[in-house]
């Protein structure tokens, strides 16, 4: 009863000073965002930043009244706002179960990866999502092996690479020219 009174009390002062009852209706949400209160408060909230077009803003009281997957479409707009999002991928990964859950996981593995470089971070996730969905396919095994697995994966790619460059500018340049195998490639210190 006593937030349905302070609610009454902030829209009076919403229409007079809006910038003056955000912070009133944010802590409304805080309290609890699932009940009459809480949702009109949240959509008093969200008229207010979509008005202004403050797409953040929107993702982050998303982000308090618990509706994560929501809050990444505001976040990953232009310009986007990654910390932000991975954060909603993470709230979106525990709210979720099953296979939406390994989505939310490998997207927030992504994010941490190619734009936040939080490489310690997505590597427990890595391993978190090989403990709770074994055999799952993506492209992030690299970062489970050892320093010297690495080193190993990194040469074959680049002797691949070079032998493959190296085929396609003989065969291009110099068509008279037939290998009789593949170059021997080796890395060695100076």
């Amino acid at each position: 009863e006593a937030r349905k009174i302070e609610f009454r009390n902030v829209q009076v002062q919403y229409s007079k000073a809006p910038d003056e009852a955000v912070p009133v209706l944010l802590n409304i949400l805080k309290a609890n965002p699932t009940d009459n209160v809480g949702l009109e408060s949240l959509e008093m909230l969200l008229s207010y930043y979509r008005q202004k077009q403050l797409n953040v803003e929107v993702g982050k009281v998303l982000l308090v009244a618990k509706r994560p997957v929501e809050a990444l479409d505001y976040f990953l707009k232009d310009p986007p706002d990654y910390d932000q999002a991975e954060k909603a991928y993470e709230g979106a990964a525990n709210l979720s179960q099953g296979n939406i859950r390994k989505e939310y996981l490998l997207k927030q593995i992504d994010l941490l990866i190619n734009r936040l470089n939080g490489t310690e971070k997505a590597v427990k996730l890595i391993q978190a999502l090989e403990n709770e969905f074994p055999g799952t396919s993506h492209p992030y095994q690299y970062y489970l092996k050892n320093t010297d697995q690495k080193i190993a994966d990194i040469f074959s790619r680049t002797s691949f690479y070079f032998s493959d460059t190296l085929n396609t500018f003989i065969s291009a340049e110099l068509p008279q020219i037939q290998l009789g195998g593949k170059p021997l490639i080796q890395v060695t210190k100076d």
